[in-house]
């Protein structure tokens, strides 16, 4: 074919555009809408999966009470160098579950769990359970109000991971870091100390297994906790979740 024909063809009129066609490019550009716009799973779906009460536009709450044996009494701890001598502390345990296991500006704690002693025999737990993103204010400031400011924080590789991902979050989301102040015992420095040449690692379920018989059995590890949340997050599963919180109490 010549250029002259070519060009001709070129000039030729455009496809005719038929109702039915348009009708469905327009199906089509709808579906597209509606995926990119769809609702985030409901809150109250995950509140009665796992039995939580929800205190917050996407916060929810799980509070329990453990009895203690009459022959058992809450550790002494105050027997420990660093914290030896201290009268009557409030301790409040501090454990967390976070979107990642490094630091950084986009790493926070979906999951946190703290808990006191009432009395002699009666252990508090309260676990924050973040059901979306914009309940993270509402957790720290609840958190840091619970806590207290005379409490004396017990954790393990807290120092170094926990209470700086914390007070970071809390600079994000303009809530006062009411935790980084508080007296600390981080249990893993005292565990390291005892038994680092003795033990292949002084991980947190190693201590578990050879301090406390405590072999952890149908819970998640910590490890796969991530990937708990954001299936939640993505897809409204709840199941892997419910695992997480487990693990936690």
């Amino acid at each position: 074919m010549n250029l002259a024909g070519r060009l001709d063809r070129l000039r030729g009129r455009p496809a005719e555009v038929t109702p039915d066609s348009l009708a469905h490019q327009l199906q089509r550009l709808d579906g597209r809408r509606t995926a990119k716009t769809a609702s985030p799973p409901r809150i109250d779906t995950l509140a009665r999966a796992l039995q939580l009460q929800v205190c917050g536009e996407a916060l929810l709450l799980c509070e329990r009470q453990y009895r203690l044996p009459q022959a058992q009494h809450p550790p002494d701890l105050t027997m420990l160098p660093e914290v030896h001598g201290l009268a009557d502390p409030d301790w409040v345990y501090l454990d967390t579950e976070t979107t990642g296991l490094s630091g950084g500006v986009g790493n926070l704690a979906f999951m946190v769990g703290v808990a006191r002693y009432t009395n002699a025999q009666t252990l508090a737990v309260r676990q924050y359970l973040l059901g979306g993103f914009s309940a993270e204010a509402a957790m720290l400031r609840d958190l840091v109000d619970w806590v207290g400011r005379d409490a004396v924080l017990v954790s393990y590789n807290g120092k170094c991971f926990d209470l700086p991902l914390l007070g970071a979050r809390c600079a994000m989301q303009r809530v006062e870091d009411g935790l980084g102040g508080l007296r600390h015992l981080d249990l893993m420095y005292t565990v390291r100390r005892a038994y680092r040449r003795f033990w292949p690692d002084c991980r947190l379920q190693t201590a578990e297994k050879r301090l406390l018989d405590l072999h952890r059995a149908g819970d998640l590890p910590g490890s796969e906790a991530p990937a708990a949340w954001q299936a939640w997050l993505r897809r409204g599963e709840t199941a892997a979740l419910g695992g997480v919180l487990r693990h936690n109490f």
